[in-house]
């Protein structure tokens, strides 16, 4: 694969691949989710990564995309659905959550598919979009309806909306009200021009569900990534791409800084120092 191949794609922009990412504030953002970042520079040098906060979020979306209620009631995972999804339906390109990992220039493969929108199985980590996908202007759309809900039920008292869409007004407070939960049936669909889907089992992109010990999600991640050593598998058997858990890391890791943080032994430490 070559830089000619890649700079047809519609995810380019003049100065370059443009790939998005965000976190508020880039200030108070870990030293290992930098270190996250630094793999995008070595595995897709020819990326122009734009990295939002509050900051510039204005310069790159305008200032009425969402109503503010958006800024001021929803946390910012919920706010990062809802600005993914404006950034992929203005510009398209890519976005990928600040804590993934690239793990070998293999990753390109998954930008040539030749789809309106692509992402590993239902993931809101890594899409791939076109700025004329359908599926994210629905997305969008939806999005805009469910802030307005938000607002009626809660500061309008809107009774009649509560009767109306029960189901709707009990996924208010649900993690995934902006994003997976409006995307679900829109990613039923099987033409995959319009959506492709990368299994993230047949790609090892969540190298964690391979080594469970328990049910409990949170424990094994932490027991696989911070406790114990499972790199060389990981670099072995993943395909390209890690899908990390930010929240789920432990207090003391998010507190180090870059060498602290590479001076330990485990299997997070370990894979960043080899593909870095």
């Amino acid at each position: 694969m070559n830089n000619d191949n890649l700079l047809s794609l519609s995810l380019y922009s003049d100065k370059g691949f443009r790939l998005f990412t965000f976190w508020e504030p880039k200030e108070k953002m870990p030293a290992y989710i930098g270190l996250c970042m630094q793999t995008w520079k070595k595995f897709l040098p020819e990326c122009e990564v734009v990295l939002l906060d509050y900051s510039n979020l204005e310069e790159w979306l305008g200032k009425d995309v969402y109503d503010e209620i958006l800024f001021r009631d929803f946390s910012l995972p919920k706010q990062a659905d809802a600005i993914r999804c404006a950034l992929l339906k203005k510009y398209g390109g890519l976005w990928l959550d600040a804590d993934t990992i690239l793990t070998s220039p293999q990753v390109k493969d998954y930008l040539m598919i030749d789809s309106e929108l692509v992402m590993i199985s239902k993931h809101l980590a890594f899409i791939k979009a076109n700025n004329n996908s359908k599926i994210i202007a629905d997305w969008y759309n939806q999005i805009q309806y469910n802030l307005k809900f938000y607002k009626d039920v809660k500061y309008q008292n809107n009774a009649v909306q509560k009767i109306l869409h029960p189901r709707r007004y009990r996924r208010v407070e649900n993690w995934d009200y902006l994003g997976n939960y409006i995307l679900h049936k829109m990613l039923k669909t099987k033409n995959k021009k319009k959506f492709f889907s990368i299994d993230r089992m047949e790609i090892n992109a969540l190298p964690e569900l391979n080594n469970k010990k328990n049910d409990n999600l949170v424990e094994n991640y932490q027991n696989f990534y911070f406790e114990n050593d499972y790199s060389q598998d990981v670099i072995k058997n993943t395909k390209g791409i890690i899908l990390l858990h930010n929240s789920w890391t432990p207090q003391q890791f998010l507190e180090m800084n870059e060498e602290e943080f590479l001076s330990r032994n485990n299997t997070l430490s370990n894979v960043l120092k080899t593909v870095l």
